[in-house]
């Protein structure tokens, strides 16, 4: 198969000659940050929230009122409103965070693939630099046997359970012991949170949910959820969102915790806390309820907000970006000196510093999802996803592999992507469908064999999933 390593370069530099660098919403005063030499390497805060889709948080959907925590974070530091993912799922998207790479070069493309040991993790770079490493983790999927703990001291998986765990209290403890150790030498801090994710639990505490009267319960079976979809009245759909928007908030909370802490102990000011999530939630906007199958929006577009008070000047960027120019802008804060030629993004610090967005460039993102030989019987043992897609400012494009389909949208026309349209300006469809094709192809010249060809999981890590609440 063709190495995709040279096309990617040479699209990137076309495309980034589209459009100099301009001064918008960011401050713009001294440069904070400039001389790096005189200040020393900021600790590093990366929280991951499991399943955060960027339109339920406040500054996206103002009146929701589900994440304060959050929100002030965004306020106080640099919010990018249009962050991309780069699969709709948690595995290949974490990866992804962690690599700077897409998921058909790091090697986690279907469940329970292993990170590719050959690329190199944020972890693994931050340790190098002198940085002590923890990660504080919540899904069984990131676990330490699939490479997601490569560069970290410490890696702790005890708040691991199932979907129909609550974990958000538990992460944060762990999360804020953590800290206490940390505290007093460079450090690295990865936490992540689960609870936004299904099963979509009732917390009485932050109720949204209270004055539904329909057939519907808190913490169905997300197949059952499925199986009656069709029937499912806008009643039924608002009070899921709104139930998923109670877990936001509940795991708000409990982020705020966590931030407090950081404040507490005077740990604030020289901290860099990055949040995002790895893809959102899908609730029958395009027919389906959950994720993994699709790459509209709702799934790839989250939120990203970095915050390291007097070194980057609060702002709001609106040129999208990418989960994948997480590591190179860390590692750049940090001091690394020379980026990776792999890496495929690109890091957003001179832009955060100096108050400039970043340069327009295509995004990418992909799903290559068949469910295991030897998978339970129901819903997920028959997902066959095969798409990719480009982001270029607005315009959007599609490609549904094995159905040979392109879709493309418009997404300041219709940001909700609910009329797919080749009528408005062929130009520059079909310019982004030469970007498209000239970047997937390399990549999906194997999937339509993995139709027919699976990855068989053993019966005993079935039985290990089942006991977690997994399958059913």
């Amino acid at each position: 198969m063709a190495r995709p390593s040279a096309r990617w370069p040479l699209l990137t530099q076309i495309f980034s000659l589209l459009l100099m660098l301009m001064v918008t919403g960011c401050g713009q005063g001294d440069s904070p940050g400039s001389d790096r030499g005189a200040e020393p390497p900021p600790n590093v805060l990366l929280i991951v929230v499991d399943t955060l889709g960027a339109r339920y948080l406040d500054r996206q959907d103002p009146g929701t009122s589900c994440s304060p925590a959050i929100d002030g974070l965004a306020v106080s530091g640099v919010q990018f409103q249009r962050a991309y993912s780069t699969a709709p799922w948690t595995q290949p998207a974490v990866a992804s965070l962690f690599t700077s790479r897409m998921p058909s070069e790091h090697g986690v493309r279907r469940i329970f693939d292993k990170l590719d040991r050959r690329q190199p993790t944020l972890a693994e770079g931050l340790k190098s630099l002198g940085l002590r490493t923890c990660g504080v983790i919540s899904h069984l999927v990131l676990g330490a046997e699939f490479g997601y703990a490569r560069g970290f001291d410490r890696y702790l998986d005890s708040p691991v359970g199932g979907h129909r765990s609550v974990t958000s209290h538990e992460v944060t403890d762990l999360a804020i012991s953590s800290l206490d150790e940390l505290a007093g030498d460079p450090f690295f801090l990865f936490v992540h949170y689960f609870d936004p994710h299904w099963f979509y639990n009732h917390h009485p505490d932050f109720d949204r949910t209270s004055g539904y009267r329909g057939r519907l319960l808190p913490g169905m079976e997300i197949g059952s959820l499925r199986a009656i979809r069709d029937e499912l009245t806008a009643e039924d759909i608002d009070y899921l969102s709104d139930l998923y928007r109670e877990e936001i908030a509940y795991t708000d909370f409990h982020i705020g915790r966590l931030l407090a802490h950081l404040d507490e102990v005077g740990l604030g000011d020289d901290t860099l806390v990055i949040l995002t999530a790895d893809h959102g939630e899908e609730f029958m906007e395009h027919g389906w309820i959950g994720h993994t199958a699709s790459l509209y929006e709702e799934l790839i577009h989250v939120p990203l907000i970095f915050r390291l008070p007097g070194r980057l000047p609060a702002c709001v960027v609106e040129t999208p970006v990418s989960l994948l120019d997480v590591m190179p802008t860390v590692l750049d804060l940090v001091g690394l000196t020379e980026p990776d030629e792999n890496w495929r993004g690109i890091s957003l610090l001179q832009g955060m510093q100096t108050g400039a967005e970043p340069v327009l460039r295509p995004l990418f993102a992909e799903v290559s999802y068949t469910s295991p030989a030897g998978w339970p019987s129901g819903d997920d043992a028959t997902k066959r996803y095969y798409l990719t897609a480009v982001v270029r400012g607005r315009q959007k494009l599609v490609r549904d592999v094995a159905a040979g389909t392109w879709t493309y949208f418009d997404l300041v026309a219709d940001p909700l992507e609910m009329n797919g349209d080749w009528d408005a300006d062929q130009a520059a469809q079909m310019e982004l469908l030469t970007v498209l094709r000239g970047w997937d192809e390399p990549f999906t010249q194997g999937w339509p064999d993995e139709l027919k060809s699976q990855l068989v999981i053993d019966p005993q890590a079935i039985q290990s999933l089942r006991s977690l609440g997994y399958v059913h």
